[in-house]
């Protein structure tokens, strides 16, 4: 099953990333469990206690803890190359700044199937087809 979160600090934008992302998991035949989290910090604490994702979509301006500090927790504190991180924004602009975490994607607000599936085309969907299970800090084939 693919482990997925929704980080988003607008409750409308967390709502609707969540039911694209259903919407895509049921056309691509793809059984996951979704998570939401409507802080940096709440996904943090979730990470910190052993939790992994196989993706995170990321809101990049949230309050406090933003996308940026999360994704550099995931990278550089967890040390975390697995967990694919796709960030949802609706300004552009953070290229330089997000190249450093090394993203799987990046989806303009508002986020739709449509958007979604493009992120899985190819090789990534093939990637995320695979059968993964979660196994301590990383991911086993």
């Amino acid at each position: 099953m693919l482990k997925i979160a929704v980080v988003d600090d607008e409750h409308t934008v967390a709502a609707q990333t969540e039911r694209c992302l259903t919407e895509a998991c049921n056309e691509l035949q793809l059984k996951a469990e979704i998570n939401v989290f409507d802080s940096g910090e709440e996904v943090i604490r979730f990470l910190e206690s052993k939790n992994v994702y196989h993706i995170i979509f990321l809101d990049i301006e949230m309050e406090r803890c933003n996308g940026i500090d999360v994704s550099r927790y995931i990278r550089d504190m967890l040390q975390d190359e697995t967990t694919q991180l796709v960030y949802v924004s609706g300004k552009n602009g953070y290229d330089r700044q997000l190249f450093e975490f090394r993203p799987f994607g990046f989806i303009e607000k508002p986020a739709t199937t449509e958007k979604i599936r493009e992120i899985w085309d190819g090789s990534a969907y093939l990637l995320l087809r695979q059968k993964m299970t979660i196994t301590g800090r990383g991911f086993k084939t």
